[in-house]
């Protein structure tokens, strides 16, 4: 690059017999982007790169191999520091069929190129469940830049729990993965508004327990983790297109306009200090 060349250094990491060649071909990435990371940043790389194993693990920020997983931490870190970031979006069937519409209209990467967008949607999801979802994640992908929440609706309701008790036990959940990924922003997706509240006495308890959390526990993200925070306040109730049948759904009009909001959410949190969106 530029009549550089490559430096006469001894690789103390390697002082073992490796076969994998997956792990072999991904150590001159690494090493190149960590010599010429000043002259790398911000700029669009394009690797050339003939072994497709090696092409997927890249893609996916991921890999069964220990060996790999840590030259995978490496190359993320650097790219993180010199603009290049990743994305969790973590929730339940929201998020769900909001990747199946992206992956139907072509905007899983929320047409953010330089950013790496993993979703996890799990349908039917409760807020006890995160933890063990992030966990899994954790053991297979770099840590995220940004994690968007979008959990919790799904408990409104329940009857072996009180309001309170809802609340107290996701800010306990909240405060364990601040510690856990303590370099990422943690983002609270406001619950979206049902026209359906099925395991509360009626839609107006739903509606008011629903306010109630969001508020609180965007309180929390705020000024306890520093984090930040999504409001949709074009989704309502009473624009029905935007719903399915069960009115609690979001039908692709709906998806259109909620991922849209993530994109411009994202956005704003990389390029401000401003943590509320809208």
């Amino acid at each position: 690059m530029n009549g550089v060349h490559w430096p006469g250094l001894h690789i103390g990491l390697i002082t073992f017999k490796i076969k994998e060649i997956t792990f072999l071909e991904l150590v001159p990435i690494v090493l190149g982007i960590h010599i010429w990371a000043e002259q790398l940043k911000s700029k669009k790389l394009l690797l050339h790169i003939d072994n497709l194993a090696l092409v997927h693990v890249i893609n996916k920020k991921s890999s069964k191999s220990k060996n790999v997983m840590v030259l995978l931490r490496a190359l993320v870190l650097h790219t993180l520091r010199f603009n290049i970031q990743t994305v969790w979006i973590i929730g339940s069937s929201i998020v769900h069929w909001a990747q199946q519409y992206a992956e139907n209209t072509n905007q899983l990467d929320l047409g953010l190129k330089q950013f790496a967008i993993i979703w996890k949607g799990k349908r039917g999801m409760v807020w006890e469940n995160l933890s063990s979802v992030v966990a899994r994640m954790s053991k297979s992908h770099i840590p995220p830049s940004i994690l968007i929440l979008h959990c919790g609706g799904n408990n409104i309701g329940d009857p072996q729990n009180t309001l309170k008790g809802i609340q107290k036990f996701m800010k306990r959940t909240l405060a364990q993965l601040g510690q856990d990924l303590p370099n990422t922003l943690i983002v609270w997706s406001h619950i979206l508004p049902r026209g359906n509240w099925r395991k509360s006495l009626s839609n107006f308890e739903g509606e008011k327990a629903k306010k109630r959390i969001n508020s609180a526990i965007a309180t929390f993200v705020l000024n306890q983790l520093h984090g930040a925070s999504i409001k949709y306040p074009d989704i309502q109730v009473s624009y029905k297109r935007l719903f399915r049948i069960d009115r609690v759904h979001l039908s692709d009009l709906g998806n259109s306009v909620l991922i849209n909001t993530w994109k411009n959410a994202i956005v704003q949190f990389v390029t401000t200090s401003t943590r509320t969106y809208p």
